[in-house]
């Protein structure tokens, strides 16, 4: 269920030799968000110092919306940095960060962004992170800034990130946050591959993550004709109460949530990508009839997937 009612926009700030991967992982999610509410609940606007165009560490250049001013309607603003870090910060770009946290903002680091940060005085006695290429540095730079050695970081208005890979998982993080675990989960099945029932796991106990990732793929492999929890918990040889457990430590929701929001998943997929009869989509995500899947798509999304088709029709 949504938390949040009104757009949320970003306003997101690009330095010369930025990350393309980091700022792919930055709005690519919020894209699929947006995709998989059917609106644009996330909305953004990519930025430079002075509106001038900047070029990524991979020499792809950038035509920005326009140039960094203070601005009412965002509370978020996102620094991409990666290379010449330390060269970046002026008085004028500190101004802007401490006037938005001071309105209310919340300043998001990404990659070396935290070292903009912490020259602006953002992160004194607070907790951050940074690439962990340069965390050294940055500890001995900022003695007032407790480093920590993690993906991402979160202290009051102060968020950092520590390279492009996390980047994506901090981005999951937001739209729990915002809009709940059930889009979290959904967006995050766009871009990862759905875990192999013979793949390797760190944890040979199946505890866990690798339970979770497990069960998911025998419910993937399941889509059709649905189990029931007590026998996917047979298949892993775990207790049923211990696979609930540990579906709703990962996700917020019990397995047999996750299980409906994959179907559904199926279901809208098909509806986009297939011009196939909605009897047959409903008989290939395990649902008796059209109707039945009908309203059980709509409960769920609020829109129907005769809706969903018209508006794909150009």
């Amino acid at each position: 269920m949504q938390k949040k009612t009104l757009p949320i926009h970003a306003r997101i700030v690009l330095f010369d030799g930025f990350s393309n991967l980091c700022l792919s992982n930055t709005i690519e999610p919020l894209r699929a968000a947006n995709h998989v509410l059917g609106r644009k609940f996330f909305t953004w606007e990519m930025l430079s110092i002075d509106g001038a165009p900047v070029k990524s560490s991979s020499e792809m250049t950038l035509l920005p919306d326009g140039k960094l001013t203070m601005a009412a309607k965002s509370r978020r603003l996102f620094l991409i940095s990666s290379y010449s870090y330390d060269t970046i910060y002026t008085k004028a770009l500190g101004d802007l960060m401490r006037r938005h946290v001071y309105d209310g903002g919340t300043v998001f680091g990404m990659d070396t962004g935290a070292w903009l940060m912490a020259e602006a005085g953002l992160l004194n006695g607070r907790k951050a992170t940074i690439h962990w290429d340069v965390m050294s540095r940055f500890e001995e730079k900022f003695l007032s800034v407790n480093v920590e050695n993690r993906p991402f970081v979160h202290d009051d208005k102060m968020r950092t990130c520590g390279g492009a890979m996390a980047a994506f998982d901090l981005m999951l993080y937001l739209i729990a946050q915002d809009c709940g675990a059930q889009l979290r989960f959904d967006v995050e099945s766009l871009f990862k591959r759905p875990l192999s029932l013979n793949a390797d796991v760190e944890d040979n106990s199946l505890s866990g993550l690798a339970l979770t990732r497990k069960a998911i793929a025998i419910m993937r492999d399941n889509l059709e004709h649905p189990i029931k929890v007590t026998e996917l918990a047979q298949r892993l040889e775990v207790h049923p109460k211990f696979l609930e457990r540990a579906f709703k430590a990962e996700f917020s929701m019990p397995s047999g949530q996750v299980y409906k929001r994959l179907r559904l998943n199926s279901v809208r997929d098909m509806v986009e990508n297939t011009n196939a009869h909605f009897s047959d989509i409903a008989v290939r995500s395990g649902y008796r009839s059209a109707s039945a899947m009908t309203r059980a798509f709509s409960s769920e999304f609020g829109y129907t997937p005769s809706r969903l088709r018209k508006t794909l029709i150009r």
